[in-house]
């Protein structure tokens, strides 16, 4: 497998990225692929300083599972900073639209809220975890919706070195994820203390 090419492309805090994947896996050829897309607007409100933004996530997806390889291999296996806090979903085979808003409503305290979409990229490919991985396998409906989720943060510098920060996060499951097994929605709360040297 050839390895991946990625070229970032960067305009005041927004950004295009773009990653192409070719070569050959046995008898069979790899053509695979990614792109996102962040576009953002930071308020002119002096305080609270509110950032609205969008983001466009796809990595591309098996049309014809077997043989040629159309699956992006998103290579490091997290997609923690890209496709929510919950972890449910890789970067393979997936469109993600996002939408979010951040805000400090007082000093050193930042607030934000995002909410993701999920559908698969190819409705013959599964939906991989986070670890790339096969979270659900995709031969059992041809459903794309996958299902969406919502984050809420809050992040608090203490010191320079100490941070706090909690979180919400609530997943609502989708046809595809309701067609291919257990379905209820999850939820996930946590909170931590970071201390960097």
């Amino acid at each position: 497998m050839s390895p991946c090419v990625v070229r970032p492309w960067a305009l005041g805090g927004d950004q295009v990225e773009g990653a192409g994947q070719f070569g050959t896996l046995g008898r069979g050829d790899i053509a695979a692929g990614m792109f996102t897309a962040i576009l953002g607007y930071t308020l002119p409100i002096p305080r609270l300083a509110p950032r609205v933004y969008a983001e466009i996530d796809y990595a591309s997806g098996d049309r014809n599972p077997g043989g040629n390889v159309g699956t992006f291999n998103q290579l490091q296996p997290s997609a923690h900073s890209f496709l929510g806090y919950m972890d449910f979903i890789g970067r393979q085979n997936i469109i993600s639209p996002l939408a979010g808003v951040s805000l400090s409503p007082v000093r050193d305290l930042t607030l934000s809220l995002q909410q993701y979409f999920f559908w698969r990229a190819s409705d013959r490919d599964a939906i991989y975890g986070t670890s790339g991985a096969v979270f659900r396998p995709g031969t059992g409906t041809r459903a794309s919706y996958v299902g969406a989720e919502l984050d809420l943060l809050a992040t608090y510098d203490v010191t320079r070195h100490l941070q706090i920060y909690a979180g919400y996060s609530h997943f609502w499951a989708g046809e595809f994820i309701r067609k291919t097994g257990p379905s209820r929605d999850s939820d996930f709360l946590y909170g931590a203390l970071q201390y960097t040297f």
